[in-house]
């Protein structure tokens, strides 16, 4: 996606961070918490930052053929719906508010929405309460992933979910 395609562009004034790089993958990669892909051979990944300095990350996994991207999408539906388990299983573990809650926004045949509100745990993602939107696409032999941040501490949650279906319809392209 071009950084005017991404979601709260009014608000977040998101603006490419580099051009996009290319690895290959000997590895699982990890998305977030609760998602960990598995079987993927390449790796494309294109940052962006808003004008609050929060981040957007739009990630594109290949894998060797459909049937291994399709696996891989159900593994990741899977994960995201023990997310707010897993997300509050973390937070007790760091003495922190079990808060944390996820739900699905928008979804298509290939595609899904969802937004985690929760006072995070630093590591992936920063320390403190926030929102994370995370989007899901398989195109193929392809999974594309795309993640932004609203931090608390930064400035008041401004994006508006029902713009998910909008946004999914955006990375099917």
């Amino acid at each position: 996606m071009a950084a005017s395609q991404l979601p709260d562009t009014a608000a977040q004034k998101w603006k490419e961070l580099a051009p996009a790089s290319v690895r290959k993958l000997s590895q699982d990669f990890q998305l977030n918490e609760c998602v960990r892909v598995h079987g993927a051979t390449a790796w494309q990944q294109q940052g962006f930052i808003s004008a609050r300095r929060t981040p957007a990350v739009q990630d594109s996994l290949a894998f060797a053929d459909e049937a291994t991207a399709r696996s891989a999408f159900r593994d990741l539906l899977a994960d995201m719906k023990s997310c707010q388990a897993t997300s509050r299983a973390l937070q007790k573990q760091y003495g922190l508010p079990q808060d944390a809650e996820v739900r699905q926004t928008a979804a298509t045949s290939d595609g899904v929405a969802w937004s985690r509100s929760w006072t995070a745990v630093e590591g992936l993602s920063a320390s403190g309460a926030q929102a994370n939107h995370i989007y899901a696409v398989r195109r193929g032999s392809l999974l594309v992933l795309l993640h932004f941040d609203e931090w608390d501490f930064v400035a008041p949650r401004s994006y508006d979910t029902a713009g998910d279906a909008a946004v999914l319809a955006g990375l099917t392209r």
